[in-house]
């Protein structure tokens, strides 16, 4: 019972909207006969469910100034053909 409360603890307002917005597209699915809604839904109830999404791997926050290292001097060395 304590791991269901850990679970739904972090829970907010629109993982909950997301959820019940994918169940609503299921039962529209269902309802219609529609296996693209029911498919549709089913892979859009994961992303809450596992707390997934663009910005769950950390993917949208701007990247950070990039420091461009010293130039390398590069040599070249003259080859003759004999």
């Amino acid at each position: 019972m304590t791991s269901i409360r850990n679970y739904l603890s972090g829970w907010h307002f629109m993982r909950l909207f997301r959820f019940m917005l994918s169940i609503l597209i299921i039962v529209q699915g269902v309802a219609t006969h529609n296996g693209g809604y029911i498919l549709a839904g089913s892979l859009l109830a994961l992303l809450p469910l596992f707390n997934a999404g663009c910005c769950a791997a950390g993917t949208c926050r701007p990247s950070s100034a990039r420091t461009r290292p010293a130039e390398e001097i590069t040599t070249f060395e003259e080859i003759k053909p004999e």
